[in-house]
């Protein structure tokens, strides 16, 4: 479990630097870094989500070799956890789907295999690395989400007002925080009692 201490936007391990609005993070003091996963950005700040890293060795039995299959258990995991705590129409993304435009850009705006969705919008977004040892898993669980403040750190390529509503748009529809239902302790507690083993 990682506790943020200050707001901090995350790039996935291959998204450009080109994609970041360095001058209004810094003038935000937002912390730009780097995840060794891959998939979009993810602006995290303290108490806003349950944010964690799980390793898991190649000899482990829930080891995968094929990369999107591998991530299932982990979405099962997620899955165990908000159904203990109450949390309704709650599912496993079966699939990638790209969802919207800004999937490559924010990791929230599109959907991959194992993350989870309540009520249709995603709530748990999911990243790997892989080397010959392993995978190591990044995993973030939205409590609260306002997709204002990540569309502000990006550079906009059509800085038209019109465009930015219309992205806004999609970042509401496309995600959602489980603040109104559970804390950030009731999740961590939740993540743990549901691990496999």
């Amino acid at each position: 479990m990682c506790d943020v201490t200050s707001p901090a936007l995350v790039l996935g391990s291959t998204q450009p630097d080109g994609d970041v609005d360095w001058e209004r993070a810094a003038s935000k003091q937002v912390e730009v870094t780097r995840r060794s996963g891959g998939g979009g950005c993810v602006f995290l700040s303290p108490g806003a989500q349950v944010w964690l890293e799980v390793w898991l060795p190649r000899s482990d039995p829930l080891w995968v070799d094929d990369v999107a299959k591998s991530f299932f258990w982990l979405g099962d995991t997620w899955l165990r956890a908000l159904r203990a705590l109450g949390v309704r129409d709650v599912a496993v993304c079966p699939e990638a789907s790209i969802g919207n435009p800004l999937a490559r850009r924010i990791c929230f705006a599109g959907r991959g295999p194992g993350e989870v969705l309540a009520d249709g919008r995603k709530v748990v977004g999911l990243s790997q690395r892989r080397n010959r040892l392993g995978s190591a898993f990044h995993a973030a669980s939205l409590l609260t989400w306002d997709p204002q403040v990540v569309l502000e750190l990006l550079v906009d390529d059509n800085d038209q007002q019109s465009r930015a509503s219309e992205s806004r748009l999609l970042l509401e529809q496309a995600a959602r925080g489980l603040g109104d239902v559970v804390t950030k302790l009731e999740l961590e507690k939740a993540f743990l009692a549901a691990l496999p083993g």
